[in-house]
């Protein structure tokens, strides 16, 4: 609730990975990618509906939140550890889940990952649920999950064919559940029978899943039948009141879900060469802009603009009082969206905001016409310019000062131009320019990373709270300026927020009385004073 503790996040995943190789596996990172049928648009916007509810929760109200809140650059710095870890990893054409179960049927490999959809897909070597893989220990153990044992366990093994009536009846990120009163009361009358059977499921079933009557109830109503067909010709006798097909609809959900987790196989060098993705309109994609994306150097967040001509913004943590401080890079994804307009297809953007005041999400056209005047570079010119050429594009778009970038050393040079942007649109004081400089000081400089439960909290005022939003305006910044960089081919180094930003400790550094103590102590060395004072004047330059 503080805007990331991304050290801690970083040492979190170096500490998994690391055990995982002392125990001989070598493991591989499949990512989701872009929704390009839009068959996950709603799942996706529930979802952040239910992070802004979280973050509104935990900030207002100081509530622990009920579910994920994940900062911004979560994805970003779980990505740049695997680089600096040298992990296999790729991005997928769009959800993962399918190219996860193709690669490890490949490879010959269990899936790790907190998702039921693998209980179902027809895996070669099994799935680990990540709560049943015991990594924080030598060797690393792991309960495995096949799907013939799965479906032995729930009555239906006799017929494989019948696990994929579950998705067909519950739904998943792709199919709604069936809503259907009929069926509902059949259900339940079948899972009694099935209980007089003396079929016991319950025990096998978590029992904190939020949906665990429901799920509980139609395996019941699954397992009390032999075949596909059997289960067919019974709804077909129900009389259906709900005026819908019932029927019909089943059996095309359940023609889908076979088709969707009855996967091949697929090496990583297949995968990379996929090319299922399309600029929005309707061309290939060049081969650079796929392979620079397969290997995390173009953020899914621009490819999908590249896609589908439509961005979603980011939910922050941030003061749910003021207007997403996302509002503050709207320039920088203007010449974004100018750079990417030759492989669009309108001469608009689709911008979509979630906020805890809105009942439904916002959609904005955004057009590139008011930053025309810069006369920047279509994408495929980029690829061919220097890099001096691009930094000074990036620069331009960023308004700032060539000598801004030039006094800084290359793995600072992205941040400082992130910094004198933020302090030319947010206008923070100087005591916030400091503590947020000084927490640069403090990740980078030190090998350690600073607990945040070491780090006193401070009361949820107004001064909290607009600290929290001129910091989230500076993350903000810093993943557009990201974008832009990628847009761009690349020409700055991108330091990981995990080398940079502790929310908790910028926070303390915002509120508390003694930093003027705290940072004559940090700044002891002549090294760490000095360069505090550059990335400080970088903010106040003009």
């Amino acid at each position: 609730m503080h805007g990331g503790q991304y050290g801690e996040l970083r040492d979190h995943f170096i500490r998994f990975f690391s055990r995982l190789r002392d125990s001989g596996i070598d493991p591989i990172v499949i990512f989701d990618g872009v929704d390009y049928n839009q068959e996950k648009r709603e799942t996706i916007l529930r979802r952040m509906k239910k992070k802004v509810r979280n973050v509104f929760k935990g900030i207002i109200n100081d509530e622990r939140p009920s579910g994920s809140a994940f900062p911004i650059f979560t994805d970003v710095v779980f990505c740049e550890t695997l680089k600096e870890l040298r992990v296999k990893f790729i991005f997928a054409d769009g959800d993962a889940d399918r190219d996860t179960a193709r690669i490890a049927n490949h490879y010959n490999c269990p899936v790790v990952a907190n998702d039921s959809d693998y209980f179902i897909f027809n895996l070669k070597a099994g799935y680990i649920p990540l709560d049943c893989l015991y990594w924080d220990q030598q060797p690393v153990e792991a309960k495995l999950y096949e799907r013939d044992r799965f479906a032995y366990k729930f009555y239906f093994d006799h017929n494989l064919n019948l696990i994929y009536l579950i998705p067909a009846i519950m739904g998943n990120d792709f199919m709604d559940k069936v809503e259907s009163p009929s069926l509902k009361r059949d259900i339940k009358a079948t899972k009694r029978r099935a209980i007089k059977k003396g079929t016991q499921i319950k025990e096998i079933i978590k029992v904190d899943d939020d949906n665990f009557e429901d799920k509980l109830e139609i395996l019941y109503y699954i397992s009390i039948f032999n075949t596909v067909e059997d289960f067919q010709t019974h709804l077909s006798k129900i009389p259906l009141d709900d005026g819908h097909d019932t029927v019909s609809i089943i059996d095309e959900k359940y023609k889908d879900a076979k088709e969707m987790y009855d996967v091949d196989k697929i090496s990583m060098a297949d995968l990379v060469e996929s090319k299922n993705l399309k600029k929005a309109n309707g061309t290939l994609l060049p081969d650079i802009i796929r392979q620079q994306y397969r290997k995390g150097f173009i953020a899914t967040s621009v490819m999908v603009v590249i896609v589908l001509n439509k961005y979603i913004v980011p939910v922050m943590i941030d003061n749910p009082h003021d207007y997403t401080a996302m509002r503050i890079g709207k320039h920088i994804r203007k010449c974004i969206y100018m750079i990417l307009s030759p492989y669009l297809s309108e001469s608009e953007v689709t911008e979509t905001t979630i906020t805890h005041y809105m009942e439904e999400p916002d959609d904005e056209m955004v057009s590139w016409t008011n930053v025309s005047h810069l006369n920047l570079p279509c994408i495929d010119d980029v690829i061919g310019l220097s890099e001096d050429k691009r930094i000074e594009l990036l620069c331009e778009v960023m308004k700032t000062p060539l000598e801004v970038q030039a006094k800084l050393e290359s793995k600072w040079k992205l941040v400082g131009v992130s910094l004198h942007y933020w302090s030319q649109h947010a206008h923070p004081d100087i005591h916030l320019i400091e503590a947020l400089v000084l927490c640069f000081i403090r990740c980078s400089f030190n090998e350690t990373v600073c607990p945040s439960n070491k780090v006193l909290d401070h009361r949820r005022d107004e001064k909290w709270l607009k600290a929290l939003h001129t910091f989230a305006q500076w993350s903000c910044t810093y993943y557009d300026a990201f974008r832009l960089n990628n847009v761009l081919m690349n020409p700055l180094p991108f330091m990981s927020p995990a080398l940079l930003f502790n929310g908790k400790l910028v926070m303390h550094y915002a509120c508390t009385r003694e930093f003027n103590v705290q940072k004559r102590k940090i700044l002891e060395s002549s090294n760490a004073k000095a360069f505090f004072d550059k990335l400080v004047s970088v903010c106040t330059c003009t």
